[in-house]
């Protein structure tokens, strides 16, 4: 009964795009555009909920063992995220920047600004418009402005289509990626599908081979 607003699938070529131009964010030689830059990619290779990232503790990343623990999040469930060994070299090079930078933080938390108060939703929000703005780009989807939550979405259309592009049977795989999103139910995770052109022309391809098993 109710319709989904179409979200901005961000490509993978997008996404490098804005974690380099987050480069041009004040202060240049602070730590505010190392937070924002690190944000956009964990988000994007990791699908976690914004509030989840902003809220991960020192003590939630595990950059030995390339995991992150998201602790209550929505529904009060938590759960181990393992990163890819990339996205755990990224965290552990921007935890080097922070600690130089912000000798005392007032925070726990894994994120911080250069006031050493941890970062937050609006803030990275309030960047990612920024550097689309500067980057002249306007959002696909139904919505007027880019959104952190778009990059949840993004990693889920982007999650399969690399499992069609390994051969992976995507019925099966979709339950892991439905527990590695924290999702109660697996219709959660079918609503985060988008009809992106790739989906589709995959979509369409296994009807078409569907079709011909039909006719013979």
């Amino acid at each position: 009964a109710y319709r989904r607003l179409t979200p901005h699938i961000f490509t993978q070529q997008e996404v490098s795009t804005l974690m380099a131009a987050a480069a041009g964010l004040q202060p240049r030689d602070g730590l505010r555009p190392a937070t924002c830059a690190t944000m956009i990619g964990l988000l994007e290779a990791s699908g976690l909920r914004p509030i989840e990232a902003i809220r991960l503790t020192r003590n939630a990343v595990d950059l030995d063992q390339g995991l992150l623990f998201v602790q209550e999040a929505k529904g009060h469930r938590s759960r181990w995220i393992p990163l890819h060994p990339s996205a755990t070299e990224a965290l552990r090079t921007y935890a080097r920047l922070r600690d130089r930078l912000v000798r005392k933080p007032s925070s726990e938390r894994f994120f911080l600004l250069d006031n050493g108060q941890s970062a937050d939703v609006r803030t990275l929000q309030c960047a990612l418009e920024t550097l689309c703005r500067r980057l002249g780009w306007l959002p696909r989807g139904d919505y007027a402005r880019h959104r952190c939550y778009d990059f949840r979405h993004s990693f889920v259309v982007n999650s399969l289509l690399r499992l069609h592009c390994k051969g992976t049977d995507v019925d099966h795989a979709i339950l892991a990626l439905s527990t590695y999103l924290g999702h109660a139910s697996i219709a959660h995770t079918y609503w985060y599908c988008t009809a992106a052109p790739e989906l589709m022309a995959i979509v369409g391809n296994r009807f078409h081979q569907y079709t011909q098993g039909e006719s013979t």
